[in-house]
């Protein structure tokens, strides 16, 4: 029996998904850690544009409901 670094069941004579073993090679090459800050960095900065998106639209929102 087979199974995915991601625990996914493959059968017998599978090969690994390719996103997983891209993962892996990723996590060898530049080590745990390094991915782990690249990813919180990452979603910070998602976060940030999210909460500058719904402020926007919430002002926006304020400005129709003046109008009416």
């Amino acid at each position: 029996m087979a199974y995915c670094y991601c625990g996914e069941y493959l059968g017998f004579n599978a090969d690994y998904h390719s996103e997983c073993k891209k993962i892996i090679q990723i996590l060898e090459l530049y080590g745990k850690e390094k991915v782990l800050n690249v990813l919180e960095t990452t979603l910070l900065r998602n976060e940030k544009q999210i909460d500058k998106k719904l402020e926007f639209l919430s002002e926006l929102k304020t400005k129709i409901e003046k109008k009416n």
